[in-house]
């Protein structure tokens, strides 16, 4: 299973790693990290703000099961930039590095309404899976919880 929390709730993100350990269940554990275009009281102060919660994140999640065998280890914590709109250049970039570092799974969603997918053209002058590519967040088993935009579909 694939989990995802707020950026706001890394606790809520480390409660929920716990619980599905102590059930016995498999999952990825995410938190968002997003750093423009979107609420004020969403986003992280700046991509490095955004990079160092998330690195925080990652190791107190490892440390919950560190202790453990490796076939018990059932939690394991993503990479989750919330989509590109969301996510400067510079925060996907670091992003990237980390998971690369790290040998970190990307969970992640593409844009999916007409005007988020119109947004990352205008924007970043391609689709938001060649920016995903283009910072390295498509090369370590990458797991995208949205669907793509599918471009034209005639009923």
């Amino acid at each position: 299973m694939k989990y995802v929390m707020t950026q706001h709730s890394s606790p809520y993100s480390l409660i929920l790693a716990e619980v599905m350990q102590s059930a016995g269940i498999r999952a990825f554990v995410g938190k968002l990290s997003m750093d423009i275009s979107s609420r004020p009281s969403y986003v992280e102060a700046s991509a490095e703000h955004s990079l160092f919660a998330a690195t925080s994140f990652v190791e107190k999640c490892r440390s919950l099961v560190s202790h453990l065998p490796a076939h018990r280890r059932l939690i394991e914590p993503v990479i989750t930039p919330r989509f590109v709109p969301t996510c400067s250049d510079d925060l996907l970039e670091r992003l990237g590095k980390l998971s690369e570092t790290e040998s970190l799974r990307i969970q992640s969603h593409l844009a999916e309404a007409h005007d988020q997918v119109e947004w990352v053209r205008q924007e970043r002058g391609v689709e938001d899976i060649e920016v995903f590519h283009r910072v390295c967040l498509t090369l370590f088993r990458p797991q995208h919880t949205g669907s793509e935009h599918i471009h034209s579909i005639n009923f």
